[in-house]
């Protein structure tokens, strides 16, 4: 039994043992609150890194996917924030200011590289935020 399959049997006994109490019956707060929290666990894993400058963020990533994805080097590999998601083939998307979006052409060299001419940094915003 893996570690989620046991969060979801925890959380389906607390769920139980709740509507088998009285005091709780009538919550039907706590009882949003644990669906919400089993909706979450069938949710992909989300993980944020921050660190220093050459702190290894991007070969860490790199280590818990498996693969090359994040670009290292010697010096600064990787100098705006940057969203990692799972799909069927690499792509890279720039978000910018003003709700435009743009795919921006990348290469495989030691993780995925990607062409920053016509990307201004400071027009990049966070697509979540």
């Amino acid at each position: 039994m893996s570690t989620s399959d046991r969060v979801r049997a925890i959380l389906h006994a607390t769920i139980q043992a709740y509507r088998g109490a009285p005091a709780y019956r009538q919550r039907g707060d706590v009882f949003c609150q644990l669906d919400r929290i089993g909706s979450r666990l069938a949710e992909p894993l989300r993980i944020a890194l921050a660190g220093t400058l050459k702190a290894g963020k991007s070969t860490l990533v790199n280590a818990l996917v498996g693969d090359d994805i994040a670009p290292t080097d010697a010096t600064e590999a990787t100098r705006i924030v940057t969203w990692f998601r799972h799909g069927p083939t690499p792509r890279v998307t720039a978000n910018h200011r003003g709700g435009r979006r743009a795919n921006v052409p990348i290469t495989r060299r030691g993780g995925l590289s990607l062409d920053r001419r016509g990307v201004n940094p400071a027009d990049l915003t966070d697509p979540d935020g």
